[in-house]
């Protein structure tokens, strides 16, 4: 499950926990709460866990790349709170160390304590909780109690969850992060899952590439799908479908950035000056947001570009960012529907 808020520069969330309480309405009360109060965009996934059960176990969200985001909130286990409050004080230090064994710097832990009703507990059980906890953590990881709060608890629960995530965050760490990293295996079996590239599939897409064209005023946009070896182009506007070899688009560096490139004139960017494209003066604007699987592996981005350069900024790419949101969630529902 996953939610989003536009904006630059975007943040990245993982919301963990018990999933009566970490739904949809709370995800996206989250991101658009955050968003708003740091100024960038926000990108929410909610993992449903037990997390001090599997910090336990040594298998608190295995297989998750933790280099990889900017904040965790962590929904304390409701049926753990029962057996010991100094034992959910002692889990929630091996969590905590766990957590920041993979995170990078700069990154933003919560620990959240379900409301009384949620949880089924006695309000003072959960005081009597929560204060342990706020004892147990470091002074650098705010605790969150969440009050009972049935007439609007998406609301109230996110708007506090949002306020404390911002709090730990460094402004604007993701900026320093250009590179993002991720595993070019599963990457590329995630691109042999796309559905065909065929005639459906332009028409379901060709609106989203007509529209980012339209909105930026470029000549061309595109929507392009990388595997091995090749950038390939199967929907298009402004120019014909075509294959070009990966190291030679500016769409391959797209994929490994989180939040976008935007290049107002990438003749004079040493990133791209070699490029052939860029070489004959065919592409000097360009702007580019990675599209990415369900699991969050990059399969290709949603470019605009032109022969004319631009005056950017971050904020330019908000628009383009909207559009690549909206084509993978286009694409996810396609791929469940061709594998029902």
């Amino acid at each position: 499950m996953k939610s989003s808020a536009s904006g630059p520069r975007p943040y990245r969330v993982v919301l963990v926990g018990d999933g009566s309480v970490l739904n949809e309405a709370l995800s996206t009360e989250v991101a658009r709460s955050l968003a708003e109060r740091t100024g960038h965009g926000v990108d929410v996934e909610v993992l449903p866990a037990a997390p001090l059960a599997d910090a336990a176990a040594g298998a608190l969200l295995p297989g998750r790349d933790l280099e990889r985001i900017d904040a965790v909130a962590v929904l304390i286990d409701p049926d753990r709170w029962r057996r010991s409050v100094a034992a959910t004080a002692e889990g929630v230090g091996l969590l905590l160390e766990q957590l920041r064994g993979r995170l990078v710097a700069g990154s933003s832990v919560v620990v959240v304590v379900p409301p009384a009703m949620a949880a089924g507990l006695d309000p003072r059980r959960v005081d009597e909780i929560a204060e342990a906890l706020e004892t147990a953590v470091d002074s650098l990881t705010p605790v969150v109690r969440l009050e009972d709060a049935p007439e609007d608890a998406a609301s109230a629960w996110g708007a506090a969850v949002a306020a404390a995530t911002a709090s730990g965050l460094i402004d604007p760490m993701v900026g320093f992060l250009p590179d993002d990293h991720y595993d070019e295996d599963l990457r590329l079996d995630a691109v042999d899952l796309l559905p065909p590239r065929d005639g459906l599939w332009v028409a379901r897409f060709q609106q989203f590439v007509d529209e980012a064209r339209e909105r930026y005023g470029t000549s061309s946009a595109a929507l392009s799908i990388i595997d091995a070896d090749h950038a390939r182009y199967g929907v298009t506007a402004g120019f014909p479908n075509k294959v070009i070899k990966r190291g030679q688009t500016l769409c391959n560096r797209t994929i490994r950035t989180y939040g976008g490139v935007i290049v107002g004139d990438a003749s004079q960017d040493l990133r791209f000056e070699g490029y052939p494209d860029v070489r004959s003066g065919d592409i000097r604007f360009w702007a580019g947001y990675r599209i990415e699987s369900e699991d969050g592996a990059p399969l290709g981005s949603l470019c605009v570009f032109d022969a004319e350069p631009r005056d950017v900024d971050d904020a330019d790419l908000v628009v383009l960012r909207d559009l690549a949101i909206a084509l993978q969630r286009s694409l996810w529902e396609l791929q469940r529907a061709s594998a029902a």
